[in-house]
């Protein structure tokens, strides 16, 4: 196997105090009155040792606190762990603790080194996993009383404790922590494999004893385990002691502790309450009474092995003694003290102790070790009696009743704990061969092991010819057909121990009708790879055996067959990709029968690498301003959007130049003249995988092609007064003087040749233009002088521009009764009229229209005087577009002319006629002027 590594680059800190990770407050020795410790709640390691304290108060949490050290000090608890809940190393060597706390034992802890204080019994200790190492040394620890589970357990150390100086210690403590797999060390001492074979009797029933306080009396004759059992049955009969109803006589686990076996509770009960409603299923109750004039009478019970004192009926010397046991169901010999001889009567107890309204129920259940220690429930079927199973190996199991009331609460609780539980030796049951004794079927050897864990059983069957197969599974052969069949199985436990061998046969093989096996589809399942099928055909010669490749249709919602496709070989094709394949195989046999049908199926065709299998650049002809394009023929499932990349190549220097065109499409441009043109193609599938690029490049260079206007662009208003200017898109090589007329179209589309501007692209559109269309005859011309075909080109209709007046102004005298006149320059196509509005002005600038004076004319009359005249003028364009109203400046203040006379004398000159004078003036008043007149 090769590892890959990575460099990683070490990277600078972006500040120097980043790399001050740990935090580490010492004190040892120092005035604990001048600390606040709570400052120090975010450090990892703190240290008080010899600092003579009595407490270590602390209000605050200490979430990263890992180690505290408070050795050599005076302390009585360690309460102040509780605000330290990620401490892992506590050592407060040479204090004066006197007990256990809990929370010296909170889950996380790893070490706890409590040696040389005042520390009597484990009491308090609580079950934690984490702690690996439990120092007590050198405290006053007389027994085991309390002791509580540490599955994680490496080492502890006892020394210098009373406890530590019994018999049998480190296999006490080993039996203790049985749970404790990794346990190495006791006081110091590695634990040997010896050890561990001889503390199992420690261990289970014992060890839950030791736990109590039980030590036991080496200087006694009874066996150690059967002192740990009456330790336990005292210790169980006292917790019956206040049932009013049922008193513990004796409960004790029978039978072999080993896998498969049964084990059986035998618990015996006094009923001290006859009348209690009491339900308990597995037992029954019993009554024994006898006449007896001896003081003490006793009823012995055979199958329990002992003999039980009977009471009296009464305190009165009566001579009839009775005792009321509540019993297993079943059968009993049992005899009175009282009677000579060795006779026992026979007792059947065949009804159980049912009510339907009980007020308590005797509830059975079965408990196995768990890897903590625990006892976890395995069984609540109200049975006396379990078979231990292979998960119960290396367990030990507890049989035990509680007496319940109505509402299932506990008044005690009775049990019994078996030794370790072992494996039996290796076995087999119920061997038989599994499958049909028949041509192409595979023959299984089955049966229920039993004996531990089995480990490498060995299974051998023999065929026709000694045909030797090592296995659980026998292939049957054309060969096999009329042979018996025969297996051999022995049972091999995971520890190598061998069981007894057993035997089983199966009738003649029987040839089997046309069939397959092992059929697969054997090759890559990539487009334009080969895919073959594969089988191994069963049931006499194969004759013309039936294939047909299918492809899954997701419109059809089904396997469709591929026409053709009939052959063992088959080359997945475009249309496969993204799709499964299936092959429908029927066997025939070479007399023609066939078989049944078989279909195989295969995963997704994937598609084939991208790859391009031709390139090139085609088109019409390689000239300036022609389209050319790419083809590609692509091979690799869905092409995605494959790159492409054009240059131009100087075919001089084969130097190149990019160019900005990633289509397929490309137009020949005024660059590329001269110049040969280059692609290069990355075939790119639909999912985004790239393949290997590809170029072409033209054998011939970029020709001008004839000269040549693709068209023509104007710009400007195509209004009166403004200037045109076109722009051609010439190609054809490098343009010359191309020539350009301009010209006006009248109604009839006859032609006015125009003058252009100068540079011959710009016109400035005139009056006369207005209402018609401009026509633009473009001839490219190359700069070799070679003419191309003209190019016309053809406006809109010229507009006219915006009606304007300009320098609007009054001519005439400024005096009474004579004539003004307005006059102003019109712009804006063919005027149609003018509109005009004469305005007086008043001294303060007010301006007022002239009632009626709307002409291009006004006569100043009296009413003018000492007002100043003005005039408005409003142009109008022969399609009634009107312009801007524009004033003239206006005249100065109207002033009245002197006053002027003449008379006239009328009627005949002659005698007797009468003479009149008639007088007239300008401004005249005759009433002011009437004493004036002298005739």
């Amino acid at each position: 196997m090769v590892t890959k590594v990575m460099k990683m680059k070490k990277r600078k800190p972006k500040f120097d105090h980043v790399q001050e990770r740990i935090k580490k407050a010492v004190f040892n020795g120092k005035d604990i009155s001048k600390i606040n410790v709570d400052e120090y709640f975010s450090y990892q390691y703190l240290y008080f040792r010899e600092m003579e304290l009595e407490s270590l108060d602390i209000y605050s949490t200490f979430p990263n606190l890992r180690v505290i050290d408070v050795s050599f000090n005076e302390l009585r608890s360690l309460r102040f762990l509780k605000h330290m809940p990620s401490i892992k190393y506590v050592t407060a060597t040479r204090n004066r603790i006197g007990r256990l706390e809990p929370y010296m034992f909170q889950e996380g802890i790893e070490a706890l080194s409590l040696g040389r204080n005042m520390i009597t019994n484990f009491e308090g200790a609580e079950t934690i996993s984490s702690l690996k190492m439990l120092t007590l040394s050198n405290n006053q620890i007389e027994h085991f009383g309390g002791y509580a589970t540490f599955t994680g357990l490496e080492s502890i150390d006892l020394r210098g404790n009373p406890v530590a100086d019994v018999q049998d210690f480190r296999l006490i403590a080993i039996g203790l922590n049985a749970h404790a797999k990794g346990l190495k060390l006791i006081n110091g001492t590695k634990v040997t494999r010896e050890e561990r074979e001889n503390a199992g009797p420690y261990g289970g029933k014992f060890a839950l004893c030791v736990k109590e306080g039980f030590l036991p009396d080496y200087t006694s004759d009874v066996d150690i385990k059967d002192q740990a059992a009456t330790y336990l049955m005292k210790k169980q009969k006292t917790n019956t002691y206040l049932s009013s109803v049922l008193e513990l006589i004796s409960i004790e686990l029978l039978g072999n502790t080993t896998e498969g076996s049964l084990l059986n509770l035998l618990p015996v009960f006094k009923v001290r309450d006859t009348s209690a409603k009491l339900c308990a299923p597995a037992f029954a109750m019993h009554t024994f009474k006898v006449e007896s004039n001896e003081e003490h009478v006793q009823v012995i019970i055979k199958q329990l092995d002992m003999a039980l004192e009977m009471e009296p009926l009464d305190d009165m010397g009566s001579n009839e003694y009775e005792l009321t046991l509540l019993l297993p169901i079943g059968e009993y010999e049992y005899k009175f003290s009282c009677y000579q001889g060795d006779d026992y009567e026979l007792l059947r107890l065949e009804t159980p102790v049912l009510c339907d309204q009980y007020d308590y129920f005797l509830n059975i259940t079965w408990l196995a070790t768990n890897d903590e220690g625990d006892f976890d429930i395995i069984d609540e079927d109200q049975s006396l009696a379990y078979r231990c199973s292979l998960p119960d190996v290396g367990c030990w199991i507890k049989g035990q009743l509680s007496l319940l009331d109505e509402q299932d609460e506990p008044y005690f609780h009775v049990f019994d704990i078996s030794e370790q539980i072992q494996h039996a030796k290796p076995g087999l049951v119920g061997l038989t061969i599994v499958g049909e004794p028949q041509e192409g079927v595979t023959l299984e050897a089955n049966g229920e092991y039993f004996g531990g864990i089995e480990g490498e059983s060995i299974i051998k069957w023999t065929g026709p010819n000694n045909k030797i197969i090592t296995g659980p599974r026998y292939p049957l052969e054309l060969a096999d057909v009329g042979a018996v069949i025969s297996v051999e199985y022995t049972p091999v436990r995971s520890d190598g121990l061998n069981g007894e061998v057993v035997v089983q046969k199966t009738r003649p093989i029987e040839a089997a009708p046309p069939s397959v096996n092992d059929i697969s589809i054997e090759g890559e399942l990539v487009e334009g790879e080969v895919l073959s099928l594969n089988y191994e055909y069963y049931g006499g010669e194969e004759g013309d055996s039936i294939i047909q490749w299918h492809r899954y249709s997701n419109k059809e919602g089904q396997y469709l067959p591929i026409e053709g496709a009939t052959k063992q070989e088959y080359k997945a094709t475009l249309e496969d990709v993204h799709k499964t394949l299936a092959v429908v195989f029927i066997p025939v046999s070479a007399s023609g029968i066939q078989g049944d049908e078989e279909m195989i199926e295969c995963k997704t065709i994937k598609p084939g690498f991208p790859t391009l299998q031709a390139l090139a650049i085609t088109g019409l002809k390689l000239e300036q301003d022609t389209v050319v394009f790419v083809e590609a023929s692509y091979f690799g499932g869905y092409e995605g959007k494959s790159e492409i990349q054009w240059y131009r190549v100087d075919p001089e220097d084969d130097s190149e130049e990019l160019i900005d065109n990633t289509q397929q499409l490309y137009k020949c441009r005024f660059d590329d003249l001269d110049h040969k043109l280059k692609v290069v193609y990355t075939p790119v599938r639909s999912d985004g995988e790239h393949g290997e690029s590809q170029h072409f490049i033209t054998e011939t260079v970029v020709s001008a092609g004839d000269p040549t206007c693709k068209g023509v662009t104007v710009d400007g208003a195509l209004v009166e007064d403004s200037v045109l200017s076109i722009e051609a898109q010439y190609s054809g090589g490098i343009e010359g003087d191309s020539e350009i007329q301009w010209f006006r179209l009248d109604d009839d589309e006859n032609r006015t040749e125009l003058k252009s501007l100068e540079d011959g692209y710009s016109y400035e559109v005139q009056t006369e233009d207005v209402g018609h269309k401009i026509l633009i005859n473009y001839i490219p011309v190359r700069r070799d002088g070679a003419k191309g075909e003209s190019f016309e080109y053809t406006t809109e209709t010229i507009a006219a521009a915006a009606p304007i007046i300009s320098n609007v102004i009054i001519s005439g005298e400024v005096a009474e009764y004579e004539k003004l006149r307005a006059a102003g320059d019109y712009h804006g196509g063919v005027e149609k009229e003018r509109r005009y509005q004469w305005y007086r002005i008043s001294p303060s600038g007010e301006r007022s229209a002239i009632e009626h004076a709307n002409r291009d004319a006004y006569i100043i009359d009296l009413d003018d005087i000492g007002y100043a005249i003005t005039v408005a003028v409003q142009p109008v364009r022969d399609d009634d577009v009107t312009g801007d109203w524009v004033f003239a400046d206006a005249t100065k203040m109207v002033e009245a002319n002197p006053p002027s006379v003449s008379a006239t004398i009328q009627g005949e000159p002659a005698e007797n006629a009468t003479l009149s004078l008639k007088i007239s003036g300008d401004d005249l008043d005759m009433e002011k002027n009437k004493d004036d007149l002298v005739l």
